[in-house]
């Protein structure tokens, strides 16, 4: 049923879902789901104000046998931290729903509302070296575009081996 109804983005909701401990999918699809087109690498941006933080991620679904998710997905996140932070609002070719999640995000930070920022490559595939190398520049650039707001910012991968751990977690609770 989720399948039917976010396609390509079922796994990636399904997973934010057990990462957020939130488990009506729908109610957070509708409140944070931005990926389409000139979604500027923005697949999904939660505002989580009673946690003080921003959540964003970038996801990949195959069903094609792999040993690893590519890394070009996970530098994505770069693109994505640079739109957040600095993209400019009124580009005509900006998604609507993540210039509206944009500017809310920028309001969250500017009133002081946020103490942290988590960016998450989520995909279907074994962690990867070449994933985690993307992602430590990632962390290290994106640090730099939020750096007046001296808040940390992690970037983490929810491959198969995290995503039982969680599920395994939230299972047992």
């Amino acid at each position: 049923a989720l399948q039917a109804k976010y396609g390509s983005n079922a796994y990636m909701l399904w997973v934010l879902g057990l990462y957020l401990d939130e488990s009506d999918l729908d109610a957070l699809a509708a409140r944070s789901l931005t990926d389409g087109g000139n979604d500027k690498c923005l697949d999904f941006i939660e505002i989580d104000k009673t946690g003080q933080k921003i959540v964003v991620a970038q996801g990949y679904f195959s069903e094609k046998i792999a040993d690893k998710a590519p890394a070009k997905k996970a530098s994505d996140l770069t693109i994505a931290a640079s739109w957040l932070a600095h993209g400019d609002e009124d580009a005509q070719t900006l998604n609507e729903r993540v210039r509206a999640r944009a500017l809310e995000c920028r309001a969250a930070l500017d009133a002081e509302e946020i103490e942290q920022i988590e960016l998450l490559y989520i995909h279907n595939r074994p962690e990867s070296l070449n994933t985690q190398e993307e992602l430590d520049t990632c962390v290290r650039t994106a640090q730099k575009l939020f750096e007046q707001y001296d808040i940390p910012v992690t970037c983490k991968e929810l491959g198969l081996r995290e995503i039982e751990t969680l599920y395994r977690e939230r299972s047992s609770q």
